[in-house]
């Protein structure tokens, strides 16, 4: 298993074999319909992956992560893209 401990001061740090994914809104998110009973659709959501021993600092979003973006297009079969990794 893996898990994210988080102290009280919003600094985190990932134990296990696995990966942890911290998503949050940036500059570039577009949340064009998020309405009840509808399909989401959120371009440009940022994702950053931790493994073990990677922290991350929810006050000032520092990490030593891999940060990607991501976009979610419910009302497609295939709701999930990942965004240019370069």
């Amino acid at each position: 298993g893996t898990s994210i401990f988080i102290n009280d001061a919003g600094n985190a740090i990932v134990d296990g074999d696995g990966s942890v994914y911290v998503l949050r809104e940036s500059a570039n998110t577009q949340a064009t319909k998020l309405s009840c009973g509808q399909a989401v659709i959120y371009n440009n959501v940022s994702r950053t992956k931790l493994i073990l021993g990677d922290v991350y600092n929810f006050n000032d979003l520092s990490h030593s992560g891999t940060d990607t973006e991501i976009s979610i297009d419910g009302s497609k079969a295939n709701f999930y893209t990942l965004g240019n990794p370069y």
